[in-house]
């Protein structure tokens, strides 16, 4: 008697995607030289999790368990190095992931990068990777990068191969990333942007999975086909998707995705910023947040209280400087539990507020601007306290302290929904005229 057996293949998704806006990603020198499956797995995990919470939550009674039945499954998809009496249980997980390109043009460290040095506001959302003026007498340009990047423009290739069927969730986390999505540093700034171009499923046969949006209508129907599921009203305990999300189209299409980032960040600089002698851009300064302003200039009836500024609600931390020529004096506000423990190592609450250059596939590829606010608890539950610090030296041997507590946080979306809603204050003009509301499907 003969017996045969025939292997079965193992399933393979092929994605393919577009490098948008520069990406500031980097090796262990912080060198940007290549994208890594280790990079891009951790961001489709962001966007698996983000995806799926409703689902889970949907039927499960509270969020403990809900989180529980999260880690689980994301840990039996992704892996995870989770033990149980000194044994791995979950290990690699049912996925492995390459990612593979050609050489990568990129700009170096150092150089002037010429579209931002001539994009104002734009370096303003490279905060960190970039300098947003000139200084110290020309030696350090406006535009110069202090990391290097991956320029726009480029492609590159994930495999994702499975012994088991894919689940529906990652094929839709994997086109959200490709809608929504960055990789690298800035990445909810908008630099990093990348757009799905192309996904095949490879079982034997070949299927295509994804047609890119040529035309902004056709990219909000898609966005709402992949979340017309989303149907929890809770506040999710991390950035996940729920009926409270916010997805807007900001700006309309550009020939010009340096002129998309511009736009965005001007009225973002605008709408946060107290001004130089009164001015942002060479135009009157709006002065939203004057308590912020007095507040770090040392009003001691804001001092005294439980005041921290609204601004972070943008995220966490954020810092305040007095300008060249002024008395020394600093702030910093970040994520604390008490004035001796931060409750993470950095103090960090990265922004609820993304923004996203979507490049469309249309015969003009023009580009899109889309913002979007994940509501999450702002901080871990109970413990949503701020640390606030106060000094009158940059110098840390020199210090004086004027402030350092915790307050309770204040919970504001407003600050955030009136910056993407609102009008400019001193002038009464609709900050985004093109804004059109994505998601929820009925606003």
């Amino acid at each position: 008697m003969t017996f045969s057996f025939a292997l079965k293949k193992p399933n393979k998704l092929v994605a393919t995607y577009e490098i948008v806006t520069p990406m500031f990603i980097g090796d262990v020198e912080q060198e940007a030289t290549a994208i890594s499956a280790l990079a891009f797995k951790g961001g489709l995990r962001f966007w698996w999790r983000a995806l799926v919470w409703s689902e889970i939550r949907n039927s499960i009674l509270n969020n403990n368990n809900a989180l529980k039945e999260l880690h689980r499954r994301e840990a039996e998809l992704f892996g995870s190095s989770a033990n149980n009496d000194k044994k791995k249980i979950y290990g690699k997980g049912r996925l492995q992931i390459s990612v593979l390109h050609n050489p990568l043009k990129t700009t170096n460290k150092g150089v002037v990068h010429q579209e931002f040095a001539n994009c104002k506001a734009a370096r303003y959302l490279g905060y960190g990777v970039m300098e947003a003026f000139n200084r110290q007498g020309g030696t350090i340009r406006a535009g110069q990068l202090t990391r290097s990047c991956i320029n726009e423009n480029q492609t590159f290739q994930v495999e994702l191969n499975s012994a088991e069927e894919f689940d529906k969730t990652l094929i839709s986390a994997l086109k959200l990333m490709g809608l929504l999505g960055g990789l690298g540093s800035k990445a909810r700034k908008g630099l990093g942007s990348i757009s799905l171009v192309s996904l095949s499923l490879l079982n034997g046969n070949e299927s295509q999975l994804w047609q890119s949006p040529k035309t902004s209508a056709e990219y909000m129907s898609t966005v709402q086909e992949l979340l017309k599921r989303i149907s929890i009203n809770e506040q999710a305990p991390f950035s996940a998707f729920t009926n409270n999300t916010k997805i807007w189209q900001l700006v309309d299409s550009q020939r010009n995705l340096y002129v998309v980032l511009d736009n965005y960040a001007v009225q973002l600089v605008k709408y946060r910023s107290w001004g130089n002698n009164g001015k942002v851009f060479g135009k009157d300064a709006e002065r939203n947040f004057k308590d912020d302003h007095d507040w770090f200039k040392g009003n001691e009836n804001l001092i005294s209280t439980t005041f921290h500024p609204p601004r972070a609600m943008f995220g966490l931390p954020h810092n305040y400087f007095t300008k060249e020529g002024e008395a020394k004096r600093e702030a910093l506000v970040e994520w604390g539990t008490n004035t001796n423990e931060k409750k993470n190592e950095n103090g960090r609450r990265a922004s609820p507020l993304f923004f996203h250059v979507h490049k469309l596939s249309g015969e003009n590829k023009q580009y899109i601007g889309i913002a979007f606010l994940l509501k999450a608890d702002f901080l871990d539950g109970a413990k949503q306290k701020v640390l606030l610090n106060q000094f009158t030296e940059r110098d840390k041997r020199k210090r004086f302290i004027v402030e350092n507590k915790t307050v309770p946080l204040k919970e504001d979306w407003s600050v955030i929904e009136n910056f993407i809603n609102g009008q400019e204050t001193n002038t009464g003009n609709v900050r985004f005229p093109q804004k059109k509301q994505i998601f929820p499907f009925n606003q």
